[in-house]
């Protein structure tokens, strides 16, 4: 067992008469918040080591806020709609947001919180700064056309209601860390504290209808897309798909069977979490530029032209191009130092007047 006082403080925010349960780790420039998917919830996870482990790693790279749905965990049962629905989980994390002082934050969702990740982003852009989508579908719908489609998802169904709970779904979800009797019992008593099995079943027939394809074209956040290579409850094509219609998105495939993300092999995975957090720091190219710029004008240049000839004339443009740069080049440098741009410089001649540019980029 993780070490208790290395726990954050479970804390509470009210979103209309209800409390919403959230936690917070780390203090790093970038804030992440990390959508639940379902069976899981904020208290149980520090109970797994394993699992432990990978919020602190992700804790020495962001600010990680993390927080129980409403009717899931110790969040309270939500007053008003029965039914689950993406909109209402956007809306609670826009509100563990505000309560934590947090104006823009990376979304992680994974499974079935992926599709609220993809809601907030599409919906509050500015609020967003990153998305990050681990082992994610557009649709869990069944095609109505596909009859073997919509079979499989029936058998799925069935079993996921049955063994709800119980450590016969551990195996279903995590193929390679359900080989530990001790990751089997925690996982159950993880959906237990999670979820009640009617409310797993409502959440479940409400999936069954998900379909956010509509809804990613309106991502404009860096998105990265995650996906075990092994699991096939949601396949990697599907996977490559969301990737595939979300403007600039990456997609990369990451070693393991498994459908949780702390599970080993976990490197990899944390690799490209700090390679995205990290990227949302790095300089943005910009179309500004400062610039020091010089205009002259020389007075009766035609007469004087034509009285010097052409040689003796360009020489006096030479010179005059070589006073003007260096004064140019000495205003420019003072302005790098301040600027740390780069020196780039330009000399640009139109009619009788004369315009030399150093640009900082």
């Amino acid at each position: 067992m993780a070490d208790e006082e290395e726990f954050p403080e479970t804390r509470y925010v009210l979103l209309g008469d209800d409390r919403i349960a959230y936690q917070v780790l780390g203090e790093g420039n970038v804030d992440l918040i990390y959508l639940s998917p379902s069976g899981d919830s904020i208290d149980s996870r520090w109970e797994w080591p394993a699992y432990a482990s990978f919020l602190r790693h992700l804790g020495a790279l962001a600010r990680v806020i993390m927080f129980d749905q409403r009717g899931r965990g110790v969040s309270d049962t939500p007053s008003g709609d029965a039914l689950p629905s993406w909109e209402r989980y956007a809306d609670e994390a826009r509100a563990v947001l505000d309560a934590v002082g947090s104006e823009r934050a990376v979304l992680y969702g994974q499974t079935d919180s992926a599709a609220t990740a993809v809601m907030f982003a599409a919906s509050h852009p500015a609020r967003t700064q990153g998305l990050i989508l681990g082992n994610a579908t557009a649709r869990f719908a069944a095609s109505p056309d596909q009859p073997n489609e919509l079979e499989k998802q029936e058998e799925t169904s069935r079993f996921a209601l049955l063994a709800w709970g119980t450590e016969a779904f551990a195996p279903f979800a995590a193929p390679d860390a359900a080989s530990d009797p001790a990751f089997r019992r925690w996982f159950a008593r993880s959906q237990r504290l999670s979820l009640r099995p009617r409310e797993a079943a409502q959440l479940l027939r409400f999936e069954n209808a998900m379909d956010i394809r509509e809804a990613l074209a309106s991502v404009s956040a860096p998105t990265l897309v995650l996906h075990r290579s092994g699991w096939n409850i949601i396949t990697p094509d599907e996977g490559q798909h969301l990737a595939e219609q979300i403007r600039d998105a990456h997609f990369a495939l990451v070693p393991g069977n498994d459908g949780t993300f702390y599970t080993e092999p976990v490197n990899e995975i944390l690799k490209h979490f700090e390679h995205f957090l990290r990227a949302l720091h790095e300089p943005v190219q910009s179309d500004r530029a400062l610039a020091a710029i010089l205009f002259t004008d020389i007075v009766d240049s035609t007469a004087t032209a034509a009285a010097l000839g052409d040689k003796e004339w360009r020489n006096l443009l030479e010179t005059h191009d070589a006073i003007a740069r260096t004064i140019v080049f000495t205003a420019s440098r003072n302005a790098r130092q301040d600027d740390g741009g780069r020196n780039a410089r330009h000399i640009r001649r139109s009619g009788k007047g004369h315009r030399l540019c150093t640009r900082l980029g």
